[in-house]
């Protein structure tokens, strides 16, 4: 009899544990990192782990502060940056609605059966903000009201003699003794105006350029079809331009540039690239 209660209790004591402590599963490698207008889209690797059946999906995390990238993956505080609903299955995660005034630290974690969360992966974040992106059409004659200037932030065309300390970030010009086309800081041939910096990375296309490593520093590059240039302003934002076609006839040239909002901040996060902090 007694043998055959303490036979119970056993498979009572044995019904009533928790669950055993499940390995934290690996994280994903990040593959690249998307910034549009408004949006910042996350794409990684899967996890090497994910074939094991205790392996529920990802979780993405945004953190307002990259000090906070190291939160343990069991911390009641983790929870407040997810911006997934719940582990997700895909590998890829679009964050939409973001400002362009903010930089976002985002992670990518892995998850596993009864919730648990590995810990911050080895790239740790990465950082992230939406940037504008403009198309527009600037005129290189030298007639009186051509309108040549560029303001960057607002994609708004001017005249030469519309420069100043105030406005625009860039003028076209044509060089007749050059016979060619040149992107001019302000400041070149005008007294009282803005200075920007440009280098001319030859013929690229616009998402090839993720990210700016050196900074420019011409005052001045002869432009053609086909060339992406890079420039920054005299408040830091860095610019990247595709020249997209210029027009001998009209004497036009059509630009497709993103503008970096945030001072400082080389970074572009076109489709083929991606950048990761130390």
């Amino acid at each position: 009899m007694i043998t055959r209660w303490i036979l119970i209790i056993l498979i009572i004591g044995i019904n009533c544990t928790s669950p055993p402590p499940l390995p934290l599963f690996q994280p994903p490698e990040l593959a690249r990192v998307e910034m549009g207008r408004r949006y910042v889209a996350l794409f990684w690797y899967r996890s090497v782990d994910e074939g094991d059946d205790a392996f529920v999906g990802y979780n993405v995390y945004s953190f307002p502060d990259s000090n906070l990238y190291d939160l343990a993956g069991n911390s009641d505080t983790l929870e407040c940056y997810l911006v997934t609903e719940g582990p997700i299955q895909d590998s890829f995660y679009v964050i939409p609605n973001l400002s362009q005034d903010s930089i976002y630290y985002l992670q990518v974690r892995s998850v596993g059966r009864w919730n648990t969360i590995s810990d911050h992966p080895e790239w740790r974040f990465v950082a992230a903000s939406p940037r504008p992106e403009f198309t527009v059409t600037l005129e290189f004659n030298s007639g009186s009201d051509s309108r040549c200037a560029l303001h960057f932030a607002t994609g708004k065309s001017g005249r030469r003699s519309d420069l100043s300390e105030e406005w625009g970030d860039l003028w076209v010009e044509y060089d007749s003794l050059k016979d060619s086309i040149w992107f001019d800081s302000p400041d070149y041939g005008n007294q009282n105006c803005r200075k920007t910096f440009f280098e001319n990375k030859g013929r690229m296309n616009f998402n090839d350029l993720t990210e700016i490593t050196q900074d420019p520093n011409k005052i001045r590059v002869p432009i053609r079809d086909g060339d992406l240039v890079v420039a920054k302003t005299e408040d830091g934002n860095y610019v990247k331009i595709h020249v997209d076609e210029i027009t001998w006839s009209d004497t036009t040239v059509r630009l497709t540039y993103a503008y970096q909002n945030i001072q400082n901040f080389p970074h572009f996060g076109g489709k083929n690239g991606y950048h990761l902090f130390d």
